[in-house]
């Protein structure tokens, strides 16, 4: 037999759905047409038709036939997830300038060991350790999705396996320890980050991005390109409704890699990251979403953001759809009509929300170390706001009075509504929560209304808002549609500042910021930190 037919038949053995895969040539280059020009040299599956393998496995006699044939020579695969009994690899990634295992290091000791399974060593020295994921959960296949270092291959992807070869002259190998181990059980917090439908709306993206001062990509630049084209094809199917051409795509696109990248040579074409290869890379994802195989197009509907009349925000900067506040396009701009003469004349008077504090119409952020009480003052702001009035009921908050006053809309992402109860009873007299009803609404999504909601999502670099915040909005809308009509002025809307016309709402956003000195010591090459928003 064969010695890849036999490593088939023990990838098979393993209940795993096995393919052939282009392999390394002597020169470097891949076995496949493109040759030295491949992308991924030895690292994808060699038949043209392989996605049905990811509903069917080869059977032996397929196997026979493809490593017994023209294969032979050829490198293995496996494909990941439900066809394999759903298991998925997580790949630890130890190369040049990676920290996977230190990641992995840090993972097991603030979670718990991974149990002992079956492993392999990749061709750049990594590991790719093997484990089965609940039945009905389906684990996301994607770059860094356990932290730095540490992708998952899972539902819709493959890794390369034993025997096969490596661009770095290195081989994919089973160690001696682990040959006979069976595929272990993931554990829950392994599960619970990797699943599919985990909330994942921080970057997660597809390579790690390092800037020089001035914001420029000096590494991941492929990965950067790869992403903005994804974002790119995403962003011309939920606004337009079609895919774009190659042309089209290059044409929106390449413009800001060009920008953002930054070349270490005389140029990007010098260092392999030029137009060329964007342009490569452009038509093999217009490929890939031409036969539904784009992930981040699945279960998206054509022209669903097309006219929701909200910001939509691209790797490029941030736009609007003709139907917000900024003028249409055959309205048009023009430098000369914002002359000197549009500020004759004494300027209107500030508006405030909170007198000498707090204007009108403005967004604001607050923003400190947990623990201060930001919740619980913006919360007495808002029963202020919904319950006093400029008669007999003059309120004041943060240092100064309360000069307008009208419906709140209060968002909280973390307190429960029985800890929101006990703060709203804290903070003012039943008189002042009487007065607040029919005014103050407190939204309290987690934990008593199914989690937080997620507003804005980040689906391959492009931003966009989601249902649950163009419903939220359309009440906003509604509300203050029927406020004005009313005559009733509208105070503090912990919404997003997305109207069709200015009005009179104020937005503020509370956010906790770790420590810096103690984000620092754990991550001192890191020159920012995480946010957690509370809005």
């Amino acid at each position: 037999m064969a010695d890849k037919l036999r490593w088939a038949k023990f990838w098979a053995d393993k209940g795993l759905s096995v393919v052939p895969v282009h392999y390394v040539k002597e020169d470097g280059s891949c076995s496949c047409a493109a040759g030295a020009g491949c992308d991924s040299p030895g690292k994808h599956p060699a038949p043209s038709r392989w996605k049905r393998y990811q509903e069917k496995r080869a059977d032996d006699d397929q196997l026979e036939m493809w490593f017994e044939g023209r294969f032979k020579d050829y490198n293995l695969g496996v494909v990941t997830g439900s066809i394999s009994g759903n298991v998925f690899a997580v790949d630890v990634d130890v190369s040049e300038g990676k920290v996977g295992q230190e990641t992995l290091d840090d993972l097991s000791m603030a979670n718990d060991d991974i149990p002992e399974t079956f492993e392999q060593r990749t061709g750049s020295g990594g590991k790719h350790i093997f484990l089965r994921a609940p039945e009905g959960t389906s684990i996301i296949t994607g770059k860094n999705v356990l932290g730095d270092g540490i992708d998952t291959r899972g539902e819709g992807g493959f890794v390369v396996v034993a025997p096969s070869n490596h661009k770095s002259g290195g081989k994919y190998r089973i160690e001696d320890w682990a040959l006979n181990n069976e595929i272990a059980d993931s554990p829950d917090w392994v599960t619970q980050i990797s699943k599919t439908d985990a909330a994942r709306y921080d970057d997660t993206s597809i390579q790690d991005k390092k800037t020089d001062m001035f914001g420029d990509l000096t590494d991941g630049r492929e990965g950067y390109m790869v992403e903005l084209i994804l974002g790119t094809i995403r962003t011309w199917w939920v606004t337009k409704g079609v895919l774009p051409t190659v042309e089209e795509l290059v044409d929106d696109a390449w413009p800001t890699f060009e920008l953002k990248a930054k070349a270490r040579g005389s140029s990007l074409a010098d260092d392999g990251r030029g137009k060329d290869l964007f342009q490569r890379k452009a038509w093999y994802q217009l490929k890939r979403a031409n036969n539904n195989e784009l992930r981040i197009l699945q279960n998206v509907e054509p022209g669903s953001e097309a006219n929701t009349g909200v910001q939509s925000y691209t790797a490029a900067g941030m736009s609007e759809s003709p139907s917000s506040v900024t003028p249409s396009a055959d309205e048009g701009f023009r430098i000369q009509d914002w002359g000197m003469n549009r500020y004759n004349g004494e300027p209107p008077e500030m508006e405030w929300l909170i007198d000498g504090v707090l204007p009108r119409r403005v967004p604001g952020l607050i923003s400190a170390i947990g623990g201060l009480g930001k919740s619980f003052m913006l919360l007495d702001l808002a029963m202020k706001v919904a319950g006093g009035d400029q008669g007999m009921h003059r309120e004041d908050a943060l240092g100064g009075d309360v000069v307008h006053n009208g419906k709140v809309v209060f968002f909280g992402a973390e307190d429960s509504a029985n800890s929101m109860h006990r703060r709203i009873s804290s903070i003012g007299g039943p008189n002042l929560r009487d007065r607040a009803a029919g005014n103050l609404f407190v939204v309290v999504p987690m934990p008593d209304a199914g989690g937080p909601t997620p507003l804005i999502v980040n689906a391959m670099g492009q931003y966009s808002v989601t249902p649950a915040f163009v419903e939220i909005r359309k009440q906003l809308l509604d509300w203050r549609h029927r406020a004005n009509h009313h005559r009733s002025a509208t105070g503090l809307c912990g919404s997003c500042r997305h109207q069709h016309r200015p009005s009179s709402s104020a937005i503020l956003v509370v956010a906790d910021v770790p420590s810096v000195r103690r984000n620092r010591r754990k991550h001192p090459n890191r020159s920012s930190y995480a946010q957690r928003w509370r809005v």
